[in-house]
C-alpha cells in the first residue's frame, strides 16, 4: 500500500512538474517585457492549446489502449490515464484524477491570459479570451472562469451581460 502511494505521489509530481502555469505565465511576463504583448500571447495561446489537446486527444486516446484500441499516444507530457490519482496531504484526502489537476492549470492559464489583455487595456481581446475559456471543453466547465469573467463585465459596466 505505501509503495502504491507512494507511486500516486510520483505520478502527481510529475503532472505538476509538467503542467505547471507558474512557469508558463512567467515566461509569458517575460515575453511581455522583452518582445511586447504579441509574443506574450502567443505563449499563453501555445501553452492552452497543447494542454487542452494532452487533455481531451492524449486521455481519449489512452482510454482506448486500455480497451484495446490503437492509439498513438499524447504529446510526450505525463502519461494522462484517467486513473485517480491521491495526493498526501495537500487536497485532504481527497481523491484527485490526472485530469482534475491539469484543468485547473488551465483555468490558470486562461485567467493569466485575459489578465494579460486587461492590463494592456486591450478589453475586446481580454473579452475574447474569456469567451474562449468559457467554450473550452476542459476549463469551460469550472465555475472560476465564469466569476472571473462575469467580475470583469461587471467592471467594464455591462452588469447585464455578466448575468
Amino acid at each position: 500500500m505505501a509503495q502504491s502511494i507512494n507511486k500516486h505521489d510520483q505520478q502527481l509530481q510529475l503532472i505538476k512538474q509538467q503542467y505547471n502555469s507558474q512557469a508558463v505565465i512567467s515566461d509569458a511576463e517575460a515575453k511581455l517585457a522583452e518582445s511586447g504583448i504579441n509574443a506574450a500571447q502567443n505563449v499563453y495561446q501555445s501553452a492552452i492549446l497543447d494542454w487542452v489537446d494532452d487533455v481531451t486527444m492524449g486521455m481519449d486516446t489512452e482510454e482506448q489502449e486500455e480497451g484495446g484500441g490503437n492509439g498513438s499516444g499524447n504529446s510526450g507530457h505525463a502519461e494522462l490515464a484517467p486513473e485517480a490519482v491521491t495526493s498526501s496531504g495537500d487536497n485532504n484526502g481527497r481523491v484527485v484524477t490526472k485530469r482534475d489537476i491539469i484543468r485547473g492549470e488551465i483555468v490558470e492559464l486562461w485567467l493569466a491570459y485575459a489578465n494579460l489583455n486587461r492590463r494592456a487595456n486591450l478589453f475586446k481581446s481580454a473579452t475574447e479570451v474569456y469567451e474562449q475559456a468559457t467554450n473550452c471543453a476542459v476549463a469551460g466547465p469550472v465555475g472560476k472562469i465564469w466569476m472571473e469573467y462575469a467580475r470583469f463585465l461587471e467592471e467594464r459596466g455591462r452588469p447585464r451581460t455578466a448575468q
